[in-house]
């Protein structure tokens, strides 16, 4: 996983391009989550996999939001003068 300093180094395509594929492995975990469901063990793992994925995946697009918002907010401000 990424840490939330590489993320916010990286450009918006990147951080688009990585969130999908976060958003791609959750929804993969989730499916093999849902059919292994007979060994105990596994599915700590893969449950501890999916919490991981999911707040990655919610780093992710909360670096790529705070960017719009700041590029917005200096673009208004910029018009208001």
């Amino acid at each position: 996983m990424t840490k939330a300093t590489e993320l916010r180094e990286m450009s918006d395509e990147q951080i688009r391009l990585v969130w999908k594929d976060a958003a791609e492995s959750l929804f993969r975990l989730r499916i093999q989550s849902t059919r292994s469901s007979t060994c105990i063990h596994g599915c700590r793992d893969l449950t501890t996999a999916c919490v991981h994925t999911t707040k990655f995946s919610v780093l992710a697009t909360t670096v790529y939001t705070s960017r719009q918002y700041i590029e917005y907010s200096t673009v208004d401000q910029f018009y208001a003068h």
